[in-house]
């Protein structure tokens, strides 16, 4: 079994018991407005095309490097706790046994591997509920696409990721480079070395590169869980009813996809929106 490792930025007391943080009321909000009908997370498909010369076994071999990683970031092990200790408040607390492999999975399509049984498989995957008892993310690495592509899909709780962050996480871990190797997983735990060399202004400025359509989409993901603007639910509303109801966060790979947590009952739909970033690389090879 695959579990993180003790990291020295864990938040612990003197005696090594890991400390509890309290849950911002945004995010609490969140997680304790999500019941059966309306769940709270947000799912996210990618494609992406294999390298020439890859192997029968490219696929898994990607998987077991994502799986093997040995730095997780502080946020992605981390899950809602409350009880009589916590005097009743949501506060975040640490998985102690936190393992990769719950959060991390391979999956392959039955044939003939069409779009429409991979959008089957993740409308199954996102119909499931993130439990509080761990962190609350879910990623799958899918291959059997007939044309030979591979998918990745990822699901994070609103109260974890914000879908403004969840966009430049995602920037951060590709790249339109070929020869740009060791991209880390979006789990991955990033050095505060590297991020103090990062310029002051490079988030203003990646921010600044996201399409203005896709803001407004973050916005509105945002607005639909918190209840806030009735003009911009009614408008969510009605694309939920049509059948491509998801609403699509922009993402630099060929293809990407999300799954809004909107009212969609026991039968959830998914949709595709295409964007175009040659030679993205997908995040755990070197």
């Amino acid at each position: 079994m695959a579990t993180a490792p003790t990291r020295k930025d864990r938040r612990h007391d003197r005696n090594g018991v890991s400390v509890v943080s309290p849950i911002d009321p945004t995010s609490a909000a969140f997680l304790l407005a999500e019941n059966r009908s309306q769940p709270m997370h947000v799912g996210g498909l990618q494609l992406f095309e294999k390298p020439e010369g890859a192997g029968r076994n490219y696929v898994r071999e990607m998987y077991e490097e994502m799986r093997d990683g040995k730095d997780i970031a502080p946020l992605f092990l981390k899950h809602p706790h409350r009880s009589l200790g916590t005097a009743g408040r949501l506060v975040w607390e640490n998985d102690t046994q936190f393992d990769i492999e719950h959060h991390l999975r391979h999956s392959a399509l039955p044939r003939p591997g069409r779009v429409r049984e991979l959008l089957e498989l993740c409308g199954r995957l996102h119909g499931t509920r993130l439990a509080w008892e761990r962190p609350l993310w879910e990623a799958h690495v899918i291959e059997g696409l007939r044309d030979g592509r591979v998918a990745m899909y990822t699901k994070t709780h609103h109260a974890l990721v914000d879908g403004i962050s969840a966009m430049r996480l995602i920037q951060s871990v590709l790249s339109t480079d070929p020869d740009r190797r060791g991209m880390p997983a979006p789990w991955g735990f990033l050095p505060s070395s590297a991020k103090a060399a990062k310029p002051a202004d490079k988030a203003e400025h990646d921010l600044a590169q996201v399409p203005i359509h896709a803001l407004r989409t973050a916005f509105g993901i945002t607005a639909e869980a918190a209840g806030l603007p009735a003009a911009l639910l009614r408008t969510l509303n009605k694309g939920l009813r049509n059948e491509t109801s998801a609403l699509s966060l922009y993402a630099p790979a060929r293809c990407s996809t999300t799954a809004s947590p909107g009212r969609a009952g026991s039968r959830r739909r998914t949709g595709r929106s295409s964007g175009s970033a040659p030679s993205a690389r997908p995040p755990g090879r070197r």
